[in-house]
């Protein structure tokens, strides 16, 4: 019997699923973790660069050549969010489909406009790299090219990041409007709502949004961070090879150092600050839940809402390392162990937020949904078959990465690995030794 004022949701698909629902769902965790590695690069890092194509116009010095290292980067990062994205919709389609679907649908072209803006940030990527001469390969900065990056055509190329942002920025618009619809089917009969919804006027709509937004720019400082490293590491092991005379080796290293060192102290400081807003956010976003999640969350008495409480635990501890990596930005082990503190928290977030769609999803306005209400029909050979070609996928994936990557040798030196400093002038650059933190 539905409660007044509260619409219909249809009905479960009546063919059921082909294994255990909490099959579905961590999978679900699995590639929506994956695909948010790849989003927060993209949508945060894109945040970072028009702040760096601003300072690159104020004469910052490095700010426009850690730009174009990250342009460089933008296309493949774009084609594997795209890529890791299409699981996790699909696994949220299966298991969650009556409430998707109908929020999709009543959305209208605010839903549509999703695909257009991904269609035109994506091109506008290529544009932005064509005219300003930057070529789409993770190739090192040379000497000459490092001291042209910001003469190539600068405002030009602010005004195109400007509109790349926008485009991203729409489609996580879209998405967490899309997200907390299908949390509100009391929000699916909205009065005097006739055409597309463009916003949806609940109270944890905007926080949301703006906690999505500062978290992928937090993980995006990490990415950024992780590049200067991963630079400098091919930097040492390229030596004076492939007929490049010793001038251009000690201009090109001087150049490479010099991005790379500063790629990796402006990543951990925009990781520190950005996690210190995201606080701010989170607690936004946990006031602002309906009351009864709010309080399912915070109980401690399911196995999500308790391992999202358990990464609390955590936010202490990633302060510290990245406090303290940010400090000491040459060694090496104070960012390893930053960033697998960050991949726990992210996946304790993960819970939190699955905890919080099946509470709201409980309450009775919505229908009352659990994952037990969906009936099983076991289809073991299909499951089979989708275990092979999801293994066979992501072994692609790395392989793909791993091409990307090729010829980078891994530095001898794990421990305390530091970047070189700028050369002097007609001075070889000086590497940190071993032993300094």
């Amino acid at each position: 019997m539905l409660l007044a004022n509260t619409p219909a949701v249809p009905g479960l698909d009546p063919i059921g699923l082909p294994g255990h629902p909490l099959i579905f769902a961590g999978l679900l965790l699995l590639t929506q973790l994956l695909h948010l590695l790849f989003m927060n690069f993209v949508l945060g890092g894109n945040l970072i660069a028009v702040g760096l194509n601003i300072a690159g116009l104020c004469g910052h010095a490095n700010s426009a050549a850690m730009a174009r290292v990250f342009y460089k980067m933008l296309p493949v990062a774009i084609s594997m969010t795209i890529t890791t994205g299409v699981a996790p919709l699909l696994f949220v389609q299966v298991l969650y489909g009556p409430y998707f679907y109908s929020s999709t649908v009543l959305m209208g072209f605010g839903w549509f406009s999703f695909f257009v803006a991904v269609l035109v940030g994506f091109y506008l990527v290529y544009w932005l790299l064509f005219k300003t001469g930057v070529s789409p390969a993770l190739t090192p900065l040379s000497g000459q090219e490092a001291l042209q990056a910001g003469t190539a055509r600068p405002v030009l190329r602010l005004v195109l990041s400007l509109l790349v942002t926008a485009c991203l920025l729409w489609v996580g618009w879209v998405m967490a409007n899309n997200h907390e619809l299908s949390l509100r089917p009391t929000l699916w009969r909205a009065p005097g709502q006739t055409g597309s919804r463009w916003y949806i006027p609940a109270t944890a709509t905007l926080p949301r949004y703006l906690h999505d937004v500062v978290g992928a720019t937090a993980i995006a400082g990490l990415w950024l961070a992780a590049v200067g490293w991963w630079r400098t590491r091919r930097a040492r092991t390229a030596g004076v090879s492939a007929g490049v005379t010793i001038s251009e080796s000690r201009e090109s290293s001087s150049a490479e150092a010099s991005v790379s060192s500063s790629l990796i102290r402006l990543g951990l400081a925009v990781a520190l600050l950005a996690t210190l807003a995201q606080i701010g956010t989170g607690i936004l976003l946990l006031l602002k839940l309906h009351p009864a999640v709010r309080s399912s969350l915070l109980a401690f008495n399911s196995f999500t809402g308790g391992v999202w409480m358990l990464s609390l635990l955590l936010i202490p501890v990633l302060f510290t390392l990245l406090a303290y990596a940010s400090i000491r930005p040459r060694t090496f082990r104070w960012y390893a162990l930053t960033v697998v503190v960050t991949l726990l928290l992210v996946v304790g977030m993960l819970f939190g937020r699955e905890h919080v769609r099946l509470a709201h999803l409980g309450l009775p306005e919505a229908g009352a949904f659990s994952l037990g209400r969906w009936d099983v029909y076991p289809q073991y050979v299909s499951l089979a078959v989708f275990a092979v070609l999801l293994v066979a996928g992501l072994a692609t994936v790395a392989l793909m990465l791993k091409w990307i990557l090729q010829g980078v040798q891994p530095a001898a030196d794990h421990e305390e690995l530091s970047p070189p400093e700028p050369s002097l002038a007609g001075q070889p650059p000086v590497h940190a030794g071993a032993g300094q933190n």
